[in-house]
C-alpha cells in the first residue's frame, strides 16, 4: 500500500508566548517535522514570541499577523488570505479566540476544515469581558468546525453542557517527550525544602492562594521557601506576598525561563494550585521531570497525576496547606519513589507520539470528509 502524504496543517494561535497550548503546538508541529509526518505553517494572530523562533529554527514557517486590539472586517479578509496562501488541507485553531476566527475566515478562504482546540474547562466566570463575549460567541458557531478537540475529559463535558458542542468531539491530552527531559533527583541536604511551580500570572492558576498557603506553613517555623516563575509573575504575585506577612526571603518571584527543567532542578516538590485548567502542562512537566507534586482537583490534574493522596480541593488554602505539611514531613527517599512514579506515568500514559499519532489520525480523517 502506498504511503499517506503528510497532511498539510495551517495552525491559527493568539501568540507564541510561554504558555501551555503554545508549548503544545511546538511540540507537535516540531515533533511531525522530524519524522515527516505532516507539514506544518502557524499563523499567530497577534505578535510572536519565543516559540515563534522554536518554530523556525525547525524549519516551521511562521506568520505573524500583528493585531492589536479587536478584529474587524479588513483583519478577517487578511487572515483568510494568509490561510489561503498556505493551500491547508486542514486549519487548526488554538483557544477561543482563534477557533472564531479561524472559522469565520476559512470562509472566505476556500472552505478548508476547520478544527478547534479548547484548553481549560468552562469557567467564563474567570475570564475578562470581552473573553466571555468570544465564548458565547463559541457557542453560536460550534456546529462550523468539523471536529473540536478537548485537552481534558472534563473541560469536553463542561463545554458540551454549555452549548459548546459538535458532531465529532476528540479528547486528546498534552504529551511530552520524555526523551528531552532530564531526570532530576535532588541530593539530601541541609538547604531549605523548596517548593515551587511555573507559569504565567492570571488568577486562575491559584498563585494567590498557593501563597496563602505557603504562608500558613512559614507560620510553623517550617524552614521552607517558595519559587514562582512565570510571565507576569514578579509584578502580579509581589502585593500578595506582601500581604501575607512575607517577604523575598521566603519566596522568589521570577520571570519567564528559557529552560524550564533546569529551574525544576532547584525544586524539592512541585505544586499546582490552579482553579481552572485543562490538561495541564506545568505538572506534567515536572512529573517528567521526576519531582514529586501536589495539585489542585482542576480540570483533568486527578487524572494526570493518578495519585489521590497528593490531590486537593481547587481554592482550598487550608488543605493545600495540609499537604504540603505532609510532603515535608516524608523523607528524601519517599519523595525520591513519588517522582520516579510520576516519571514512569508520564511515559506509560503522556508520550508526545503517541498524543501526535492522535491529532494526525483526526486530521485526515477530517480532511478525508471534505
Amino acid at each position: 500500500m502506498p504511503r499517506m502524504a503528510p497532511a498539510r496543517v495551517t495552525h491559527l494561535i493568539p501568540d507564541t508566548q510561554r504558555g501551555g497550548a503554545e508549548r503544545m503546538l511546538t511540540r507537535l508541529a516540531t515533533l511531525a517535522g522530524a519524522r515527516g509526518s505532516s507539514q506544518h505553517h502557524v499563523i499567530v494572530l497577534r505578535h510572536g514570541g519565543d516559540f515563534s523562533d522554536t518554530l523556525r529554527e525547525a524549519g516551521v514557517p511562521v506568520t505573524h499577523l500583528g493585531l492589536d486590539g479587536l478584529p474587524g472586517p479588513f483583519f478577517v479578509r487578511r487572515l483568510a488570505r494568509a490561510i489561503q496562501s498556505t493551500q491547508p488541507d486542514v486549519v487548526q485553531a488554538w483557544m477561543y479566540h482563534a477557533n472564531m476566527l479561524a472559522s469565520i475566515a476559512a470562509k472566505a478562504a476556500g472552505d478548508p476544515p476547520v478544527v478547534w482546540n479548547i484548553r481549560c474547562t468552562y469557567q467564563p466566570h474567570l475570564h475578562p469581558r470581552l473573553t466571555r463575549l468570544v465564548i458565547r460567541t463559541n457557542a453560536v458557531l460550534s456546529t462550523w468546525p468539523a471536529a473540536i478537540i478537548n485537552n481534558s475529559a472534563m473541560s469536553m463535558a463542561m463545554h458540551e453542557q454549555a452549548g459548546i458542542t459538535n458532531d465529532v468531539l476528540e479528547v486528546i491530552p498534552n504529551g511530552i517527550d520524555l526523551n528531552s527531559v532530564p531526570e532530576l533527583k535532588r541530593p539530601p541536604s541541609s538547604d531549605r525544602f523548596c517548593f515551587g511551580r511555573h507559569g504565567r500570572w492570571i488568577p486562575k492558576k491559584g498563585n494567590a492562594q498557593l501563597i496563602a498557603a505557603f504562608a500558613q506553613i512559614n507560620e510553623d517555623e517550617t524552614d521552607a521557601g517558595l519559587r514562582l516563575c512565570g510571565r507576569d509573575v514578579p509584578e502580579g504575585c509581589s502585593q500578595y506576598v506582601s500581604a501575607c506577612g512575607l517577604d523575598d526571603s521566603h519566596v522568589q518571584l521570577e520571570p519567564e525561563q528559557t529552560d524550564i527543567y533546569r529551574w525544576l532542578q532547584h525544586l524539592d516538590c512541585f505544586v499546582s494550585p490552579s482553579i481552572d485548567e485543562g490538561f495541564p502542562n506545568a505538572l506534567l512537566e515536572a512529573m517528567a521531570a521526576g519531582l514529586p507534586c501536589i495539585t489542585t482537583d482542576a480540570g483533568d490534574s486527578r487524572t494526570c497525576l493518578g495519585d489521590d493522596t497528593w490531590v486537593v480541593s481547587c481554592d482550598d488554602v487550608d488543605a493545600l496547606a495540609e499537604a504540603m505539611r505532609r510532603m515535608i514531613a516524608l523523607d528524601h527517599d519517599a519523595r525520591i519513589t513519588l517522582g520516579e512514579a510520576n516519571r514512569e506515568r508520564v511515559r506509560q500514559r503522556f508520550g508526545i507520539n503517541s498524543v501526535l499519532d492522535q491529532y494526525e489520525s483526526l486530521w485526515r480523517r477530517v480532511a478525508a470528509d471534505t
